[in-house]
């Protein structure tokens, strides 16, 4: 009986596939073009991002360049590379690559790797209004745990550089679990500490000091912020 009532269901299926036969042949040629499409779309992406990689890959060998001093004597291996006397000669140089990546591949994962270094490169011109920017974009726009977490401290940096160390101790408050997933926490509350000792927050300060010494116990970052906390108290008094 159940292979009987096994067989009258599968003849049934046939028989509403043979009446609608040609409802049938839409829906599979639609699938078939959504797979063909999607596969494309990602062979698309994939490709563009090996170009976009070796894009960044040139840019960040040209950003590592050593500085090479007048008379200084270049390897063998460097000569095919360009030389740079200074380190603002270099990022001058290499900003134009980065933003090649970026023009280039805006939505690829080396895009905002570029965007990062160019913040950096202006870091070390100090062209700190032109580092918040980039650092902004390239937290805004990765979708990497790593960059965004990198972007964040960096951003924090050119704050710090600028003065504004208000501005940096409330993006490190502000983002305090996002920095803590990708370097210790204690790292991020000593930085935090500092940056509110610098906007004469005193007690903010001390609260992130003494939590790593209450919470990290072994910590390497214990004796500094004891220190800290120690000094901060002392010109409490």
């Amino acid at each position: 009986m159940k292979r009987d009532e096994f067989i009258s269901t599968v003849q049934k299926l046939v028989n509403l596939g043979i009446l609608h036969r040609k409802q049938l042949a839409l829906v599979i040629v639609a699938v078939v073009v959504v797979t063909l499409a999607v596969f494309g779309w990602k062979y698309y992406r994939h490709q563009q991002e090996l170009k976009a990689s070796a894009l960044l890959s040139s840019a960040i060998k040209e950003f590592h360049t050593p500085i090479t001093q007048p008379g200084e004597t270049l390897s063998e291996d460097s000569t095919a590379s360009p030389s740079f006397t200074s380190q603002e000669e270099k990022c001058r140089q290499v900003l134009p690559s980065f933003q090649k990546v970026i023009d280039s591949y805006p939505r690829s994962y080396s895009a905002a790797q570029a965007r990062y270094y160019q913040g950096v490169c202006y870091l070390l011109l100090d062209q700190y209004e032109d580092a918040v920017k980039a650092f902004q974009n390239s937290f805004k726009k990765s979708s990497d745990r790593f960059i965004k977490a990198l972007s964040l401290m960096s951003l924090a940096h050119s704050y710090d550089a600028m003065g504004n160390y208000q501005n940096a101790a409330e993006l490190y408050r502000d983002n305090f679990k996002a920095l803590s997933r990708m370097v210790p926490k204690e790292l991020v509350l000593l930085d935090l500490g500092k940056y509110y000792e610098k906007a004469d927050q005193k007690n903010e300060a001390m609260a992130q000091y003494q939590r790593i010494i209450d919470e990290f116990p072994e910590s390497q970052y214990k004796d500094e912020a004891q220190d800290r906390l120690d000094t901060l108290k002392f010109s409490s008094q």
